[in-house]
C-alpha cells in the first residue's frame, strides 16, 4: 500500500529534481516591460510560466511575440518550458492560491 504525497512534498521533491516552482519570474532577469505584463495577469512564479501556453503568454496584454521568444528562451536555460508536460505541478500550484498572491502583492513583496 503506497501512501499518497502531500503537495508540500511534492513540491519538495519537484524543487530538488526539476526548478523551484515558487521562485519568482524576475529570476529570469526578463526585464519590466515583460515582467510587468506577466505580473498584472497573476503570473508572478516559475511554475505559472512552466504551465502557461504560448496561447496563454499570447493573450497577456503588452506582451508581443518578441518578448514571448525572450520568455521561452530565457526559460529553457533552466529547463522550464512553456506548456511542457510536468506532472504534478498543477497541483502544487493550485496549491499557492490567489489570495495567498493578493496578499503578497499588497505586502511588497519583490517579486
Amino acid at each position: 500500500m503506497t501512501q499518497e504525497l502531500s503537495v508540500e512534498q511534492k513540491y519538495e521533491l519537484f524543487k530538488d529534481h526539476l526548478f523551484d516552482p515558487y521562485a519568482s519570474i524576475k529570476s529570469l532577469n526578463l526585464g519590466a516591460r515583460i515582467e510587468n505584463p506577466l505580473l498584472f495577469e497573476t503570473m508572478m512564479y516559475l511554475g505559472d510560466l512552466a504551465l502557461a501556453t504560448e496561447d496563454d503568454l499570447l493573450r497577456v496584454p503588452n506582451l508581443g511575440k518578441k518578448g514571448i521568444k525572450k520568455i521561452k528562451s530565457r526559460a529553457a536555460k533552466i529547463n522550464i518550458y512553456p506548456g511542457g508536460h510536468y506532472p504534478g505541478l498543477r497541483e502544487i500550484m493550485e496549491h499557492k492560491t490567489l489570495e495567498d498572491r493578493v496578499k503578497q502583492r499588497q505586502m511588497g513583496f519583490d517579486f
